[in-house]
């Protein structure tokens, strides 16, 4: 059984000082800081001074705060490859975001490229002016570096361009749905998570309402939805925890907070 009181307060301060001695009664209890959730309203108004006072007083915290999905380097990457898949031209720019990121090494969508495969491409593409370029295109880069050791890594990206080609949305979604995840970090496994179920979500309404949307659309479509998607990296800090309204459902803690209602 859960009680829930409620509490009037005249100043910020004084509710925050309200959370905070009650939190220290309970603390000389059973119970460690780590069974304490405070949501906040306004990370910005509340997280200074409750920083500051529970500092003062040696209680930790454990700050939790949502970031853009679009700023996770991992999902950078994703991005980069999906914008290739749609455009008739491939960028050389974000195609080496995608082969150098830990994704190309995990998912299985293009063969692996050591660094120095892609120092030589990076390098050959920028003598030759090259910022976009067909497939067709690198057939011309095969005749000019005939006699070169880098023939074999272009021939090798061409081959991988063609099979890339042949693959559906769907069918990257599920590729990239069934990878074993073990080499990323917990903080990059919720982002890509995020930004699959997003594309999951669109490829899945495109079917069941019969709207017959091209894929390159429903790549705009995704390159735009996933700017206004966030997710909650996982804190390992030992403290109090400190969440905000938007990042408050399945709390379990034994005591909450919600402070500005």
């Amino acid at each position: 059984k859960k009680n829930l009181f409620w509490y009037s307060f005249i100043t910020i301060e004084d509710e925050i000082n309200f959370v905070l001695n009650s939190i220290k009664e309970n603390m000389d209890g059973k119970y460690s800081v780590t069974n304490f959730t405070i949501v906040l309203p306004s990370m910005e108004k509340y997280l200074p001074k409750i920083a500051g006072l529970f500092r003062r007083e040696g209680i930790p915290l454990s700050i939790r705060k949502s970031e853009p999905i679009s700023e996770n380097p991992n999902v950078k990457a994703l991005i980069s490859l999906l914008k290739n898949y749609s455009k008739d031209r491939f960028s050389w720019h974000d195609l080496k975001v995608w082969l150098e990121s830990l994704l190309n090494l995990e998912i299985n969508i293009f063969k692996n490229f050591q660094d120095n495969e892609i120092y030589n491409l990076d390098i050959i593409f920028r003598k030759n002016g090259i910022l976009s370029f067909t497939i067709s295109e690198l057939d011309i880069l095969i005749n000019k570096y005939n006699n070169n050791i880098v023939l074999e890594t272009i021939v090798k990206l061409k081959n991988e361009l063609i099979n890339f080609r042949r693959l559906t949305l769907k069918r990257i979604s599920k590729i990239i749905n069934d990878t074993n995840w073990y080499i990323l970090k917990n903080n990059n496994i919720l982002a890509i998570k995020t930004i699959n179920n997003l594309i999951s979500e669109i490829i899945s309404g495109n079917e069941k309402y019969n709207l017959k949307i091209s894929e390159k659309q429903l790549i705009q479509e995704i390159i735009y939805l996933h700017t206004q998607l966030e997710y909650t990296p996982i804190k390992s800090d030992w403290g109090v925890e400190i969440v905000s309204i938007m990042d408050s459902l399945n709390l379990k803690n034994q005591f909450v907070y919600v402070l500005g209602l």
